[in-house]
């Protein structure tokens, strides 16, 4: 069951811009598979052809759906309607086949177009409104998703008034997400006075909903004494808590207690094998860190070879320090054959949100440049 929370903690005001988790478990009642991280896109006019589309790959998505032909029925009807753009929650409660459906229902449709909104990105729209229209019939799953949208501009205009209300009202009644949501909210500041005593009393209750990040979270803010005393043995518990739930954010933050000797006898080896463990999980800032270590022999020998690698798989994932690091291997032949072109490539995909990767984009064009005329140069010049 999940943990309620007691009393008048929460205040009903603003929110912040914190982005959510991807949370990978999920108390029950809450299913994983429902609960969406929202992406940002422009809506696109929709033709014959994207509909016919969009009926296709949600025919796909509904395979395994119990009430698949009620769902399919209810799609039918809203790609009739003439105008996505047109569509609020008021017009689909109004559809006939929207109408036989229960709010679950509607809300497992709401997933199952999101989740082709990489096809055509206007079906976000009506992914979007059948979020919201669900939530208004009581599903606390299509309320959290409709609020997670409403923050990020996803499928609509940004409301985050509206977003943090509904934030409120579902963490007031147990939604675990929720209470992670505000939790990150009160953390950053952004959009809410920030208070680091309610972020940690929400990470908390989090926590005790098992939600993996909570207790990294909690262990940074016993790290910094921010919302409780400074305790580094309390924050290296809640870090390990969350490695036992599979939490890879939370084995970086042990290799950095480890790194710095926080609360632990210093040990570069400890802290190999914690990032090394987050980068087998896919997290990008462990296989950063894990190239870093390799690169400069701390806690493992060093092997440039090893580094290249662990950078490219983390620049794979657009982690722009790896994107950086990995330009810098290919520059200067480190690990990998000289490729000023390959540096060229990633310091452009970083300089895009780096100063510092376009400085060094720069740096390899001076470089170019003053190389062709050096080579112009030193070509014999014929008599005219």
């Amino acid at each position: 069951m999940a943990v309620r929370l007691v009393g008048r903690l929460i205040a009903r005001a603003k929110v912040s811009s914190v982005n959510s988790q991807v949370i990978t478990r999920y108390p029950r009642n809450y299913s994983s598979s429902y609960l969406i991280k929202p992406v940002w896109r422009r809506f696109s006019s929709q033709t014959d052809a994207v509909k016919q589309q969009l009926l296709d790959n949600v025919k796909k998505q509904l395979e395994r759906s119990a009430s698949k032909d009620k769902q399919l029925n209810a799609l039918e009807e809203l790609v009739s309607v003439s105008q996505w753009s047109n569509l609020t929650p008021t017009l689909i409660g109004k559809l006939a086949n929207i109408q036989k459906c229960l709010p679950e229902e509607i809300y497992g449709l709401a997933v199952a177009i999101y989740s082709t909104k990489d096809a055509d990105p206007s079906v976000l729209k009506v992914a979007t409104q059948l979020f919201a229209y669900a939530g208004e019939c009581g599903d606390h799953n299509a309320q959290y998703s409709y609020a997670q949208l409403l923050r990020a501009g996803g499928g609509c205009e940004p409301d985050m008034k509206k977003s943090a209300e509904i934030f409120t009202d579902l963490a007031m009644k147990g939604h675990p997400y929720a209470q992670f949501s505000l939790a990150g909210m009160y953390l950053t500041g952004m959009g809410v006075e920030q208070n680091y005593v309610r972020a940690y009393t929400l990470y908390k209750v989090s926590a005790q909903n098992k939600i993996p990040q909570a207790y990294k979270l909690m262990g940074d803010l016993h790290l910094s004494g921010n919302g409780v005393p400074e305790d580094f043995s309390e924050a290296l518990k809640c870090y390990r808590q969350g490695t036992e739930l599979g939490d890879p954010t939370a084995h970086v933050a042990l290799a950095h207690c480890y790194s710095n000797g926080k609360g632990v006898e210093q040990s570069h080896q400890e802290a190999f094998k914690h990032n090394m463990k987050a980068a087998e999980m896919g997290y990008a800032m462990g296989q950063y860190n894990v190239g870093v270590q390799y690169f400069a022999g701390k806690g493992v020998d060093l092997d440039l070879v090893k580094a290249v690698e662990f950078y490219e798989r983390a620049a794979d994932q657009g982690f722009v320090p790896a994107q950086i690091n990995l330009g810098n291997m290919y520059f200067g032949g480190h690990g990998v054959d000289k490729d000023w072109e390959k540096a060229k490539e990633l310091y452009k995909k970083a300089s895009v949100t780096n100063i510092q990767a376009r400085d060094l984009y720069n740096d390899v064009l001076a470089e170019e440049k003053k190389l062709a005329e050096s080579n112009n140069e030193s070509k014999p010049h014929s008599d005219a």
